[in-house]
């Protein structure tokens, strides 16, 4: 529902009329803050002891046994004490990698994809440190030729980069197209 400014005004002016100044104080949004209820407390704490799960296991835990309770109030019993969950502890996960560099012109990555309004294929060449769209280009197919024949217009434009990251495509590993 819009109201106008006037009506707003208005009905601020009622407000004050009506209840005084304190009404016209900005309120919370939200529901109130509830306090946590010690006995629940300390069945999160003895269940996190026993299984060290995140919250949402212990939910479906505790939902199991019989108790009706949020998410939300389990993962503030974990932050009230402090318990982490999303340590990692087996080595071979994967850490992913922040590819950040410090100047431009120190790495671009290109990648190919069909665009969805033209239905073509689309190289695009983006420099890492700013960001900056360095070039893109319309092809009927994702060749390698196509792929340096991109990298030389978008080179002509910026220079040459450092390096440039790619995926594994056959269009950026022509030894793996001619097997």
């Amino acid at each position: 529902m819009l109201w106008s400014r006037e009506s707003f005004i208005y009905r601020l002016i009622e407000r004050y009329k009506r209840y005084g100044y304190e009404d016209l104080e900005p309120k919370c949004k939200g529901r109130k803050k509830e306090a946590l209820n010690p006995t629940f407390t300390k069945i999160v704490i003895d269940e996190w002891q026993k299984h060290k799960c995140g919250c949402h296991k212990m939910w479906l835990r505790l939902n199991n046994e019989g108790f009706s309770v949020s998410e939300r109030k389990i993962q503030e019993t974990f932050n009230l004490k402090g318990f982490k969950t999303n340590i990692r502890e087996r080595p071979s996960q994967i850490k992913f990698v922040k590819y950040e560099r410090q100047k431009p012109n120190e790495l671009w990555h290109t990648d190919w994809s069909v665009c969805t309004f033209t239905k073509q294929n689309i190289i695009a060449f983006i420099d890492d440190c700013t960001r900056l769209l360095i070039h893109a280009e319309y092809f009927a197919q994702s060749t390698t030729e196509n792929t340096i024949l991109a990298f030389k217009n978008a080179i002509s434009k910026h220079g040459t980069p450092e390096s440039i990251l790619t995926d594994n495509g056959v269009q950026f590993t022509p030894a793996r197209a001619e097997k």
